[in-house]
């Protein structure tokens, strides 16, 4: 019996994943073994193209030996494109391109898929520039009335609660206020963004984080803006949590 492959997912939500990983195991006659991407043992790792350019997935891919490939969608093929790095569509391939980046996952082979140029779409708003996973946050019932909003001048305890946090970022028209240490973030769901008073490459742990919804955004001081998406990642990655299911 063949030796199974050990393969990785990063940044994908459960029902990505799900597809993902049928994708793959479908198309292969080797038997396959999902393992964590920091797993020692791990021989592939397939990236969302969203991703791409955060600072903790650079980091990364710089420092894994395993093979590396990506999979994006109509909002993020622009960065694969850009960059030039191998990556398909994953529901809009062709079979040449799906065997081809099956082999660049395995090793089989070193060679780039080539890029196919897109073809030229109307400008899109700032709206709908959101990424999957900032979509699919987005997606949900309100699990919280105005009436249990905070104000900037309440003095209740922070909540410590990342879980809820999480939750809050799926709705629409929400601010939420969260901080770590000095480190303070201010985030409008509505925007997709993340206003931060600290560097871009210190975003603290999402389970460290002590956080208050807010009426409107109050951020204070000197911020710099971020996508919500991003900002979200990188706390979790920060973390101890799983990056895919925990999104």
């Amino acid at each position: 019996m063949s030796m199974s492959k050990k393969f990785a997912l990063l940044g994908f939500l459960p029902d990505i994943e799900r597809r993902a990983k049928q994708l793959i195991e479908s198309n292969m006659e080797t038997p396959v073994d999902w393992v964590s991407a920091t797993d020692a043992s791990v021989q592939g790792v397939i990236i969302n193209a969203i991703f791409l350019e955060t600072p903790q997935v650079q980091k990364y891919i710089h420092k894994t030996k395993a093979n590396v490939v990506y999979c994006y969608n109509d909002r993020s093929k622009q960065q694969v494109i850009g960059l030039g790095v191998s990556g398909i569509h994953l529901t809009r391939h062709s079979n040449e391109e799906l065997k081809h980046w099956i082999a660049l996952l395995t090793g089989e082979t070193t060679v780039p898929l080539p890029v196919r140029l897109p073809v030229k779409q109307p400008l899109q708003s700032k709206q709908s520039d959101a990424s999957t996973l900032a979509t699919s946050l987005r997606a949900g019932r309100p699990i919280q009335s105005t009436a249990t909003l905070t104000s900037k001048n309440d003095s209740r305890n922070l909540s410590k609660d990342y879980r809820m946090l999480l939750k809050l970022a799926k709705q629409p028209n929400v601010f939420l206020y969260a901080k770590s240490g000095n480190k303070e973030t201010w985030i409008c769901t509505s925007k997709n963004q993340a206003y931060i008073n600290y560097k871009r490459d210190s975003i603290p742990k999402i389970d460290k984080l002590s956080w208050k919804q807010q009426n409107s955004l109050q951020k204070q001081g000197k911020t710099q803006c971020i996508k919500l998406q991003m900002w979200l990642f990188e706390s979790i990655w920060q973390s101890q949590l799983p990056v895919g299911p925990g999104l």
